[in-house]
């Protein structure tokens, strides 16, 4: 019996996990080398020490705060940066490393790291639905090669809404709409971006309904996904007095909604390498640019390739609201949880092997540069 499981079981399987963690063990090694190689010396111990305290800043330093502090009480104001721009999943999850013998910092590299390999997994499993194994796999270790996928190995809450944005595809594919609208709140709850996971499950619904014209009454969970919104918008409403916290705080970021594009049309305006000094723009200009023309693409072609429209609503939800902000800071982060965007690459460039091998060269270039980076010490890879 063993061995007629084995011989059904899809191998992809096993190669992805061993091309995830083979990546992730090679840019640490390249980066402890660049380590070495700057300092002049062996120092794998000082290495890990500012490995841990890169990795610590930004948002996982807001997280973990929150996990140990809970958000802060006091009036509104956006003056200063505030804990309040941060979403409550993820760091429900970290607080929970207090029942474990790990710090917190640790636990949460751990469970990160998990969700990560998982969402691999989750993400071939619904993909061979709708596509060919080979796509599928290609789509995956273009997904892996991303050059900002290195977010997903550190502890911040990357991991968690990609891990639960996949489960509600996979529960709304099976019809199973009460999984899905619990998933889809949860998700909700780790990034603001999980609201839009209800347009592709509602769209689903109404096409179960058009074919068999039958009633579910469990399509009701999805009111959980808002709901689920409007529930921490009210605690940061009796934490601060503003209900609108969540999102008024981005000011103290420079970040907020403006009309699509606009920051796109202020870089091209005034080009700079970086910005702050801790945000490579050219780099999240080019890749935010290269999204919006494969999303494009990808609509225009879709009646010969057929990827199922929830994928596109998906996409097409959060590119728009990507695009459409006042600045660029954070956009590269904020697109590699849209997996439909692989599906794309990967069918636009199975057939054309030069050209698959170049943009693998450039991703794995670019993925190596970022990582030796940041842990190198520099902020400007970690917007």
């Amino acid at each position: 019996m063993s061995k007629e499981l084995w011989k059904n079981f899809d191998k992809n399987y096993l190669y992805l996990f061993f091309f995830l963690v083979g990546t992730r063990l090679f840019l640490l090694f390249l980066s402890y080398v660049a380590y070495a190689e700057f300092e002049k010396g062996d120092y794998w111990y000082s290495f890990l020490v500012g490995m841990i305290n890169q990795l610590e800043k930004a948002d996982v330093y807001w997280y973990m705060n929150i996990a140990t502090e809970g958000y802060l009480q006091k009036p509104f104001t956006s003056e200063d940066y505030q804990n309040w721009a941060f979403y409550p999943l993820w760091p429900a999850i970290l607080w929970l490393s207090n029942f474990t013998n790990l710090s917190m910092f640790s636990f949460g590299l751990i469970v990160c790291n998990l969700l990560f390999v998982a969402s691999v997994a989750l993400m071939y499993k619904l993909l061979k639905k709708s596509f060919s194994k080979e796509i599928s796999f290609l789509s995956c270790i273009l997904f892996l090669l991303f050059p900002y996928s290195y977010y997903f190995s550190r502890p911040g809450n990357e991991s968690i809404f990609l891990f639960l944005t996949l489960l509600v595809f996979i529960f709304a594919q099976k019809k199973q709409w009460l999984w899905a609208g619990i998933f889809g709140a949860l998700s909700t709850l780790a990034r603001v971006q999980g609201l839009f996971i209800i347009f592709p499950i509602l769209y689903l619904y109404w096409k179960d309904y058009r074919d068999t014209k039958k009633f579910n009454w469990s399509i009701a969970s999805v009111t959980l996904i808002p709901l689920s919104l409007c529930g921490f918008m009210y605690h940061l409403y009796y934490q601060t007095g503003n209900f609108f916290a969540s999102f008024e705080i981005q000011k103290a970021w420079h970040n907020g909604a403006s009309y699509p594009f606009d920051a796109m049309f202020k870089y091209l305006h005034h080009p700079v390498i970086y910005a702050h000094s801790w945000e490579l723009s050219i780099t999240t200009f080019s890749f935010m640019l290269s999204s919006v023309i494969l999303a494009v693409w990808l609509v225009l072609k879709n009646k010969k390739y057929k990827i199922p429209v929830e994928y596109l609503l998906l996409m097409g939800f959060h590119i728009f609201v990507n695009v459409a902000r006042t600045n660029l800071m954070a956009g590269n982060r904020y697109l590699i949880v849209v997996f439909p965007l692989f599906i794309g690459l990967a069918i636009m460039l199975e057939k054309k092997p030069n050209l698959l091998a170049f943009a693998q060269f450039v991703f794995s270039a670019t993925l190596c540069f970022f990582t030796v980076a940041i842990f190198n010490g520099r902020t400007w890879a970690m917007p």
